[in-house]
């Protein structure tokens, strides 16, 4: 009996399952590394705010550029057909008496020319003109410019057939004969410079570029003396009309804002060695920004080329160098300088505020205002002073008694470009006048009141913070 009693109170035990406790501190403790980790990352991937300080530089400008030249262009056609005979080198000057060439419709004249010729020979003056022709392109040769290629061969062809010239001519009445009729002497109505190269830009103006007009992928030149046989209405030359010739070269943003004020330029013709003068103006089409060289020396020089590079004389521009990306812009209350005084408990710059009571009395209050710039009688202020409405009065005259009652209503605004110095360890504005840029820098002008000085720390990234700005 005792025995089923002790294994009835055995039967009696309850075996508790284990339930763990919550334990507040590795909750938190999970949390702050959370948040550490997220703070982190957030800190990695942020865009930081660095400072910059300011030096004393010099900026040379890019300035070398390929622009199209522009002629005073016609042509002169033919009214038959027949054999053609040049007797007037390229690129020379025709006055009204000057033999072109002629057409001869039956080709014996045009026979007896080639047979005198050939007798002849070439005079060392048509040799040497052909090998400067040779040294020019091999000095001015680019592997991209596959046209020239091409187009030095009809250029030499073209001065082969055109060199001797006197010969030619010496006798030409003699074989004409009196009163033949089949063979047409051309000569020019005018003064005007002969060229026997047409190419498919002949008769571009400025008002027909476009970025396409300096592709030279597809440009071709033909040598009119490149041929024995013309039909009717055949070119039979090209003429320049003027000794005005322009030259249209690209311009990208930078140099329209570094070209914007000069109307002359110093250019030199690198495959020609020339430097002149040029008149400059910038033209504006729907696809971009372009500049324009007027010229109306050497013409001669460069008849036979229709794309040319050159140099614009190098703009060296001194002063403090800052980066573009710490330029911004601000609007601000411009208030006429009559108005501005220097009062308060710190004899601070500010002006005097009219205000009005709910009774109608008007009370003069002295505003603390600081001046960003000093430009045409003008003082640039923080546009938080003062609301638009406001209305100042002037500041009393220098024997400080009398007070006037002219008033000044705020709400001109103007744009200054500036910068944010951080000298005193929150962001303070300072305009800059702006005297050169390249991609990357401004050179400003050194000495600027209410401007920079060489040495401020200033922020690299303007657009990243704003006015009064505490730095850390």
């Amino acid at each position: 009996m005792a025995v089923q009693n002790k294994n009835k109170k055995n039967n009696n035990v309850v075996k508790l399952h284990y339930m763990p406790r919550f334990n507040v501190g590795v909750l938190l403790l999970t949390v702050i590394f959370i948040y550490l980790v997220i703070s982190l990352y957030l800190y990695i991937t942020k865009d930081k705010v660095l400072k910059y300080e300011v030096s004393a530089g010099q900026l040379v400008s890019d300035n070398t550029f390929s622009g199209v030249i522009l002629y005073d262009e016609s042509v002169e056609t033919t009214s038959v057909s027949g054999h053609i005979n040049y007797f007037l080198n390229d690129n020379e000057r025709a006055g009204v008496d000057t033999i072109v060439c002629i057409v001869d419709e039956t080709g014996s004249v045009s026979s007896a020319l080639a047979a005198n010729a050939l007798n002849n020979g070439m005079s060392s003056v048509a040799i040497n003109n052909i090998g400067h022709k040779l040294v020019n392109y091999a000095r001015t040769y680019d592997q991209h410019d596959f046209y020239q290629a091409y187009n030095i061969l009809d250029n030499i062809s073209g001065a082969v057939n055109g060199y001797n010239a006197e010969y030619k001519v010496a006798n030409l009445e003699e074989l004409i004969g009196e009163g033949n009729s089949l063979v047409h002497i051309i000569k020019p109505s005018k003064s005007t410079m002969i060229s026997y190269a047409v190419d498919s830009l002949y008769g571009l103006t400025k008002d027909d570029i476009t970025a396409g007009t300096f592709d030279t992928a597809n440009y071709t030149i033909t040598n009119l003396r490149n041929r024995d046989l013309v039909g009717i209405g055949d070119t039979l030359y090209r003429k320049i009309n003027s000794d005005n010739w322009e030259v249209v070269f690209p311009l990208t943003e930078n140099q329209v804002s570094l070209y914007a004020d000069m109307t002359s330029v110093k250019v030199k013709f690198l495959s020609q060695n020339i430097t002149m003068t040029a008149g400059f103006s910038i033209i504006y089409t729907a696809d971009g920004s372009y500049g324009l060289l007027s010229l109306s020396n050497y013409l001669v020089n460069f008849m036979d080329e229709r794309f040319v590079d050159f140099e614009i004389s190098q703009n060296v521009s001194s002063g403090l160098k800052i980066p573009v990306s710490s330029v911004c812009e601000k609007e601000f209350y411009t208030i006429p300088n009559e108005y501005g005084l220097v009062g308060g408990d710190d004899m601070n710059t500010g002006f005097i505020l009219l205000t009005y009571d709910t009774q109608g009395n008007q009370t003069r209050k002295f505003v603390e205002a600081t001046y960003y710039a000093d430009i045409d009688g003008y003082y640039y202020v923080n546009k938080d002073v003062f609301s638009v409405g406001d209305c100042i009065v002037k500041p009393p005259s220098e024997d400080g008694i009398t007070i006037t009652d002219e008033k000044y209503i705020i709400g001109t605004v103007a744009t200054l470009k500036g910068t944010y110095c951080v000298n005193k360890g929150y962001c303070q504005f300072r305009q800059v006048e702006i005297l050169d840029r390249n991609e990357e820098y401004y050179i400003i002008k050194l000495g600027t009141k209410y401007g920079l000085s060489i040495y401020d720390h200033i922020i690299l990234n303007a657009d990243m913070v704003t006015e009064n700005q505490i730095m850390y």
